[in-house]
């Protein structure tokens, strides 16, 4: 049987597919892994110009290892949108949650994968980020929700990695991780730890500034809390991806209309105004930059 040629549908002709061929798709999930004593959701975004589709499935896999997690497009369901919220079942177990995300037919992400076991027995844990994609210049809040502040048994911590980590919360919480890889709750560049007892939850915000974790980067910060009145069952922890992106630079080499000399984000507070004297389409292929852009506050 002769399979389906995937470029079938991109077969346009002229400009149509030139602007496709232009475009790229990305794929992330606020929720990378992690142990939790109730079962989180995981927030997934994709970011395509065209046909938004995101496939995802979760399934039980019997030891915490990518090598049983399920294929989304075999196996899976698909949206047709550009987000979605996937929940991990509730029951006790490790999960693995699988997504893939398409532009069109040519336009495909990478399949991700992540762990996440559910253990009713751990300390309770839940984090989530205001950010996704993040500026050097602006601050990551982190939102931390827990029934366990106010009790000085329990220990909090976060870390910032440039890779993802197996989810071993143990293995996460090494002392030579906290000593390289610890954040400073304070701004004075040493790693904390924060007793429960000192905040009264049941959620608290903490800040960090985007140039303290790294710049122009995915970063992967997990956060654990442990027990430490026990040895058995007395590590939670979660884990969310930023991306450091600072802001896109035009280039102010060439004369007339500025092109962007980078992709990047760009965010701005006050108002703009324009001259719509002619125009030019950015280095991506895709924006478009007017001249006489003034009163821009950053």
């Amino acid at each position: 049987m002769k399979l389906a040629d995937p470029l079938d549908g991109l077969k346009e002709t002229g400009s149509e597919l030139e602007e496709k061929k232009l475009t790229s798709v990305s794929i992330v999930s606020d929720l990378i892994g992690g142990s939790f004593q109730t079962a989180p959701d995981a927030q997934i975004d994709l970011t395509a110009s065209f046909d938004p589709q995101i496939w995802y499935c979760i399934n039980s896999v019997p030891a915490a290892s990518t090598d049983y997690c399920c294929d989304p497009l075999s196996e899976g369901t698909s949206i047709n949108a550009d987000s979605l919220t996937a929940s991990i079942p509730s029951a006790d177990g490790d999960y693995c949650l699988s997504y893939q995300g398409f532009g069109n037919e040519a336009d495909q992400t990478d399949v991700f994968q992540h762990i996440i076991t559910v253990n009713s027995a751990l300390p309770n844990l839940e984090l989530s980020s205001n950010k996704v994609i993040l500026q050097s210049t602006q601050l990551l809040s982190l939102n931390i929700s827990s029934t366990e502040f106010g009790d000085a048994n329990f220990e909090l911590q976060s870390y910032v990695f440039d890779d993802a980590q197996s989810g071993d919360c143990n293995e996460i919480a090494s002392p030579a991780n906290f000593a390289s890889n610890g954040l400073s709750f304070d701004y004075d560049a040493t790693p904390d730890t924060i007793t429960m007892n000192s905040y009264t939850g049941p959620s608290e915000s903490f800040n960090f500034m985007g140039k303290e974790l790294m710049i122009d980067q995915e970063v992967y910060i997990y956060t654990t809390l442990e027990n430490t009145a026990t040895s058995f069952n007395n590590w939670s922890c979660a884990g969310i991806l930023v991306q450091i992106k600072d802001f896109t630079i035009l280039d102010f080499a060439t004369s007339g209309d500025l092109p962007l000399s980078s992709d990047g984000e760009f965010e701005y507070l006050g108002s703009f105004s324009s001259h719509m004297g002619g125009k030019t389409a950015g280095s991506d292929g895709k924006s478009t930059l007017y001249r006489g852009v003034e009163n821009i506050i950053y």
